[in-house]
C-alpha cells in the first residue's frame, strides 16, 4: 500500500502476492484511467445514435384489435365513403377558372317585338278602334239627345219603366266614354270589356226575348246582329289590345325600359 499525500490509496502492486508479478489492470477496468478519459462530442453523439438505434427494437405499434362493426355503423361508414367520392368527383369535375380570365358577361335578350305592334298590325287595329268609336259616339249622342225616344226602345223589356231614364242616362255616358277611349288607345283593353258587357246585356235584356229572331221585315239576317258583332268586337280588343299606335303602348314602353 502506498501513501499519497496522507491518503491511503490501493495500487496495483498492493494487489501482487509475494513473488508474483505486479497484474496490469485493463484500461477500462481501471477506474483512474476511466476518470482519465475524457471523450469527444462526436464520440457522444455517436454512442447517442447507437443506443437509440439498439433501443428501438423494444419499442412496438400499437396495434389495436378492430372489433366488428354493427349494421348501423356499417351502413354509416358506406354513406359517409359515398358522400366523400361524391365530392372529390364534384371536385374534380368542376370547371376551373384561370385567375385572369374573366367570366363571359351575358346580354339580356332583346324585347321581341309583338306583331300588333309593327306596322300592319298597329294600322289595322287603329282603324277598327276609330270606326267602333265613331260609332259608339254618334249611338251615344242620339240617346243623350232625345232621352224620350230612347226610353221608347226600352217598353217591351224586362227592363222596369221607373228605371227607363236612368238606363239612358247611364248607357248614353257610357258609349262615350268606351268611344273617347277606344281612339285614344287609352285603358284599351278595360274598354273592350266595357264594350262586350254593354253588347251582352243588349242581347240578354233588350233586344232578344220570348219570341223568335228571325223576322220578315230583318230578313235575311236577325234580329241583335248589331250588337252581337260589337259584342265579339270588344272581345277581340279586350285579348288583343290596342296595337302600336296607342297611348298604352307608350305606357309599355316606358315600364320596359324602367325594369
Amino acid at each position: 500500500m502506498s501513501e499519497n499525500n496522507g491518503n491511503s490509496e490501493w495500487a496495483p502492486e498492493d494487489w501482487a502476492m509475494p513473488g508474483e508479478d505486479t497484474p496490469q489492470l485493463a484500461e477500462d477496468q481501471n477506474p483512474i484511467a476511466a476518470e482519465a478519459k475524457i471523450e469527444t462530442p462526436a464520440e457522444v453523439i455517436s454512442q447517442t445514435n447507437e443506443t437509440l438505434a439498439s433501443d428501438s427494437g423494444i419499442f412496438r405499434e400499437d396495434v389495436t384489435t378492430q372489433l366488428p362493426l354493427s349494421a348501423e355503423e356499417a351502413n354509416l361508414a358506406a354513406e359517409r365513403s359515398a358522400r366523400k367520392e361524391a365530392r372529390q368527383q364534384a371536385l374534380a369535375t368542376a370547371p376551373v377558372i384561370p385567375p385572369t380570365q374573366q367570366p363571359p358577361v351575358v346580354e339580356a335578350p332583346k324585347p321581341v317585338k309583338s306583331s300588333t305592334d309593327k306596322f300592319f298590325g298597329s294600322l289595322g287595329l287603329f282603324l277598327l278602334r276609330a270606326v267602333i268609336a265613331g260609332i259608339l259616339g254618334v249611338r251615344a249622342v242620339h240617346w243623350l239627345a232625345d232621352v224620350d225616344r230612347a226610353m221608347g226602345t226600352l217598353t217591351n223589356t224586362i227592363i222596369p219603366i221607373e228605371w227607363h231614364g236612368l238606363t239612358v242616362l247611364a248607357v248614353g255616358i257610357l258609349q262615350l266614354v268606351i268611344a273617347f277611349s277606344l281612339l285614344l288607345g287609352l285603358l284599351t283593353r278595360v274598354a273592350g270589356f266595357g264594350l262586350a258587357a254593354l253588347m251582352g246585356c243588349a242581347l240578354a235584356f233588350v233586344i232578344w226575348g220570348p219570341y223568335s229572331i228571325f223576322q220578315d221585315e230583318l230578313w235575311p239576317g236577325f234580329l241583335g246582329e248589331f250588337e252581337l258583332i260589337m259584342a265579339l268586337v270588344g272581345a277581340l280588343i279586350l285579348f288583343v289590345g290596342a296595337g302600336g299606335w296607342s297611348l298604352d303602348r307608350g305606357f309599355r314602353s316606358r315600364r320596359a325600359d324602367a325594369s
